[in-house]
């Protein structure tokens, strides 16, 4: 596949008059380098965009000065200027219409070449995967010449200095999932080595609206449970007929699906386990409707960039949706489908304000909330560390509700290199949860701060006693705890039952999400147990992560963190 980048730097193009009865006009210029050096033996080509072809032209290289001038007919056409084989400079090319003797001068970029193999894993070539170089200062693909491996799986690809992410798309068909190098630094020639393309598993199916129509250009999303990235997946739109064929590695995924723009439906996501070819079936996105309102904080001033999100109250699962920061009224208006939702609406980055939480708000169809107004709340800081007093940064600081059992949103909540961290939050109750860092063998802690009415320090020392300071009253959790924890497979949850009644334990992700339900009977008074082996209610294996297991017993609601290593 050739391809041609569209010059951004062209020094003139200058129209003269008609060139009167004849048919027949000049096109003329220089073709110079960055430094206004002309480049000689540059090839010029040109299609008739009328004739839909390439017409005949003679004298169309440049000289040793880099001029052309070339008898061209009155047309409209895109005018190709190539690179000598083997120069450093890159191809152009530009869209003029011809009417009559014209001047373009034309300045090809230097480039450098990018160059390596693509295999499969057992070291074979692949032939024709076809790469693309996301320039992530412009936000776009920048188009290149000769960007195919080659039959040996080679490729030697000319780019302009620039920061990319290096996108690999195996041909259509081929089993073999897409590929992304980010953060490719070109500066000098470089060598990228050998890409290995994982064996692809097709996703497939077809998407219509509730009217059974087919919803064409429909986009996915594949978010990755283990790392919450989206994975790279070429060909990932539905064509004509509301069909969708698209390679993955094997995994767990949220699959996001993003109707077009001004179609009127709703976002929609799914989660599934790929193990083999897939087929989704037909699925039916529904009408969308518009949430809106207004944020702002005390004296009526807007919040400007606020982030919001919609979970289903059912399960905590994020809806995906459109819109979602408020603009400079602090006015915004998200697409989600009819359904009762929670709320979530995030202050900008450095604001002194706490997220706030509208929980179970019914939305049957196109609804304004009103006004929701952001509160400074309170500050809850202090400092983890372990038995010996060292600082752990990151450290990952949880808030869990003691009313609801559900998980509060906090933002910038890991700790820093001095094992500091800072949030906020409004009024209430919390279970204030530690997680280790990742990696670090440490099972995570609980202290409750109950209520929560004024800036308060609660600091952690792994293997240590915990000491909590400040107008709130933090405390150790009840007896209600897992070992081992961190755990893999299997750990065991233990509690205590004050008098006889129906207990509940059930355990749920950071999102608020139920996972299982572990245990749901009347209990004598004493001691009880029970286990959970990373499976959700459906007998599938979830992933590595935090978790919380929750018991409501008595009236009362407690909670324990739980960390899954895989």
């Amino acid at each position: 596949m050739r391809r041609f980048i569209r010059n951004t730097i062209m020094t003139s193009i200058l129209m003269a008059a008609s060139a009167g009865t004849s048919d027949a006009v000049i096109v003329s210029g220089q073709v110079t380098n960055e430094s206004a050096v002309g480049i000689p033996n540059v090839d010029l080509d040109f299609f008739d965009r009328n004739l839909g072809e390439f017409i005949v032209t003679s004298g169309d290289d440049t000289d040793f000065q880099g001029n052309y001038s070339v008898d061209v007919p009155i047309s409209e056409y895109d005018i190709f200027f190539n690179a000598p084989v083997g120069s450093p400079y890159l191809d152009a090319e530009v869209r003029m219409d011809i009417t009559g003797a014209t001047t373009i001068d034309m300045t090809l970029l230097f480039a450098y070449a990018a160059n390596g193999l693509v295999t499969d894993t057992m070291g074979t070539g692949l032939f024709n995967v076809d790469l693309d170089f996301y320039n992530k200062g412009q936000a776009d693909v920048i188009e290149t010449n000769d960007d195919n491996t080659d039959v040996l799986g080679q490729f030697n690809v000319l780019v302009p200095a620039a920061t990319y992410d290096v996108r690999f798309t195996p041909p259509a068909g081929d089993p073999y999932a897409g590929y992304v190098v980010p953060d490719v630094v070109i500066g000098a020639n470089l060598d990228l080595g050998t890409i290995v393309l994982e064996p692809g598993l097709f996703v497939s199916g077809q998407v219509v609206d509730q009217g059974l129509s087919p919803i064409e250009n429909l986009d996915f999303d594949y978010e990755d449970d283990l790392t919450g990235d989206v994975i790279f997946t070429p060909r990932d739109n539905t064509d004509g007929s509301g069909d969708f064929n698209t390679a993955v590695p094997a995994g767990s995924y949220r699959v996001v699906l993003n109707p077009p723009t001004g179609s009127g439906l709703a976002y929609k996501a799914i989660s599934i386990t790929v193990g083999a070819d897939t087929t989704l079936g037909q699925i039916t996105m529904e009408p969308g409707f518009t949430l809106s309102g207004i944020v702002q904080e005390a004296g009526a001033v807007p919040v400007v960039n606020a982030d919001l999100d919609i979970l289903e109250s059912s399960t905590g699962d994020e809806i995906p949706t459109d819109n979602d920061n408020t603009n400079a009224s602090g006015n915004f208006a998200m697409t989600t489908p009819a359904a009762t939702v929670d709320l979530v609406v995030k202050p900008p980055a450095g604001a002194p304000l706490a997220v706030h939480i509208t929980r179970n708000l019914a939305v049957p169809g196109n609804l304004n909330v009103g006004t929701i107004v952001l509160s400074p709340g309170f500050v809850i800081s202090g400092q983890v560390t372990d038995a010996n007093a060292n600082p752990l940064p990151g450290a990952d600081i949880d808030l869990v509700e003691i009313g609801t059992g559900l998980p509060y949103p906090t933002l910038n909540d890991d700790t820093d290199l001095s094992g500091n961290y800072s949030i906020r939050a409004e009024g209430n109750g919390y279970y204030v949860i530690a997680n280790p860092p990742t990696g670090v063998p440490l099972a995570p802690d609980t202290v409750v701060v109950n209520p929560l009415s004024s800036n308060t320090v609660v600091n952690f020392s792994f293997g240590a006693v915990v000491v909590g300071v400040g107008d709130g009253v933090p405390a150790r959790a009840g007896a209600f705890y897992a070992h081992p924890n961190p755990f893999n497979p299997t750990t065991t949850i233990r509690f205590d039952i004050a008098q006889p009644g129906r207990a509940v334990v059930s355990v749920y992700n950071v999102n608020g999400r139920r996972v299982q339900t572990l245990l749901d009977r009347v209990l004598s008074e004493g001691t009880a147990s029970t286990t959970w082996n990373g499976l959700d209610d459906a007998g599938n294996s979830v992933a590595s992560g935090r978790y919380i297991a929750v018991l409501r017993a008595n009236g009362e609601t407690v909670t324990t963190p739980l960390v899954l290593l895989r």
